[in-house]
């Protein structure tokens, strides 16, 4: 994968590899957006007149939480006509590794939380978000600085 692409394309003929692959990457910080496309096998098995059907990843979706003009990393089931569609089973580890170094290509990095929540961090926005939360490193830094003084970390 180039270093410059900014999306990541895996297709697969079975619901069961795009649950596992869906899981896997839920674990690295990214984010299934539901309100898109349903996560069903209906959904997954769609031919589309054009394209492949595939779970798309990208970090230029321009939704965040039903506020456009945020990008984060979040995936769907869509369809792609672009090049670099990883296949699986065939290239699981391939499109993997692929899907990690999109997500921590610099701008993003993520500190699990929890099970339910992720923490990211976008280096370039300088925010931190969670869930529906989006807060400015100045705003981190601040929490940080009061945390230090009350409790003497």
């Amino acid at each position: 994968m180039s270093s410059k692409e900014n999306y990541l394309a895996v297709t697969s003929n079975s619901f069961s590899l795009y649950e596992a692959f869906k899981k896997e990457c839920e674990q690295l910080g990214w984010k299934y957006i539901e309100s898109f496309t349903k996560f069903n096998e209906e959904e997954a098995s769609y031919v589309p007149p054009t394209g492949t059907r595939c779970l798309f990843f990208s970090q230029e979706f321009a939704f965040n939480c039903g506020k456009p003009g945020f990008s984060k990393p979040r995936f769907s089931i869509s369809n792609t006509t672009k090049s670099n569609v990883y296949k699986l089973p065939q290239q699981w580890d391939e499109a993997l590794k692929a899907a990690r170094e999109l997500m921590h290509n610099g701008r993003f990095a993520t500190v699990i939380l929890n099970k339910k929540y992720n923490a990211v961090i976008d280096n370039e926005l300088q925010t931190v978000t969670v869930g529906c939360q989006t807060i400015p490193f100045i705003k981190v830094q601040e929490i940080v600085s009061h945390m230090k003084k009350s409790f003497l970390i």
